[in-house]
């Protein structure tokens, strides 16, 4: 990730992806903050969540690579599809949102 030079995602894709980072974190911070009610099922859902959004940072340093927005995107809604629980995060919504609120900060 270090070893080739830097080519960073433009904006709103920067922003919202990092503002989908910060709402993982907490979302996990949440789900695990019980450590006896964490059932197998949370353990492969935060699985599961990790393996979506793990190559973000990557597409962030070196956007436009193999990581793009398209990407991502697919892996959010693999995600999505995996469940259809109603309490479950919702990748692609919440990054939409996040793209959203971007270009209206932008907009300003």
């Amino acid at each position: 990730m270090l070893n080739e030079p830097k080519s960073l995602a433009p904006e709103p894709y920067l922003s919202a992806a990092l503002a989908l980072l910060f709402h993982v974190a907490i979302y996990v911070r949440a789900r695990t903050s019980r450590p006896e009610l964490v059932t197998e099922e949370h353990i492969r859902e935060i699985n599961q969540l990790m393996n979506a959004i793990h190559n973000i940072p990557e597409s962030l340093l070196h956007y436009g690579r193999w990581f793009t927005e398209e990407r991502m995107r697919a892996a959010f809604e693999h995600f999505d599809g995996l469940s259809n629980s109603e309490e479950r995060l919702k990748l692609t919504k919440a990054f939409d949102d996040f793209v959203q609120k971007a270009q209206e900060r932008d907009a300003t």
